[in-house]
């Protein structure tokens, strides 16, 4: 048995598509990414996050940090960024 995934993928997006739509009447979303480190699956992870969220009309904002941050520093960060009111959801 040979299973579309091509044509379930198209369809899922068309839906989320309608549905990013629909909540994005209130406010537009936004994901933010929080990166640390810098390796090629990492970038790749992150690429395909960013080409999803465009697809979809989502804004995307990626936050990097090539080597790892102290830990408070970074917790205000994140907290700062959940509490932002553009922002929709956090990776």
């Amino acid at each position: 048995m040979i299973i579309p995934i091509k044509k379930l993928v198209e369809r899922l997006e068309l839906e989320l598509k309608k549905e990013v739509a629909k909540l994005s009447k209130k406010n537009k979303l936004k994901v933010v990414v929080f990166l640390v480190g810098d390796s090629d699956e990492q970038r790749s992870f992150v690429r395909i996050k960013h080409q999803t969220a465009k697809r979809l009309g989502i804004l995307f904002e990626l936050i990097q940090y090539k080597t790892a941050p102290s830990f408070e520093p970074f917790l205000r960060k994140i907290k700062e960024m959940s509490q932002h009111p553009e922002v929709t959801g956090i990776i």
